[in-house]
């Protein structure tokens, strides 16, 4: 059988008169029997659930930003773009993606910021007072 194009099920190549489970790039672990009640306690993965990409891109900025600070900036930027979407996913009822990974970029690009612009203050005024 060709592998089907869009997720949904569709006839278990594996196990005759059973369906599985395709994500639309591959077969998954869910399987059901052709009564449509799943064959094992494993739920369908959900093909429409938001994602939130933002987020993570945004937490992983901030966390090349500690070696590098521009990084940090985008990663801020980047976060609380991720933050926003969250906020729209749980304003229609569904499940805030990312809101972890974006406070984390949030707080690391925040403390990277600060931190760096009181170590370039105090070298200053270090400079100043020689």
């Amino acid at each position: 059988m060709d592998a089907p194009r869009s997720p949904g099920w569709y006839p278990d190549p594996d196990r005759a008169g059973a369906q599985r489970w395709w994500n639309g790039a591959g077969w998954s672990d869910a399987r059901r029997g052709m009564s449509g009640a799943p064959s094992r306690q494993t739920p369908a993965p959900d093909a429409d659930a938001p994602t939130n990409g933002a987020a993570a891109v945004g937490a992983a900025l901030s966390f090349f930003g500690l070696l590098f600070v521009p990084l940090s900036i985008a990663g801020f930027v980047v976060s609380i773009i991720g933050l926003r979407r969250a906020a729209r996913l749980r304003a229609v009822g569904e499940n805030p993606a990312g809101r972890i990974p974006a406070l984390l970029g949030v707080i690391l690009s925040t403390v990277t910021l600060v931190g760096t612009t009181l170590l370039v203050l105090w070298i200053g005024s270090s400079a100043l007072a020689d």
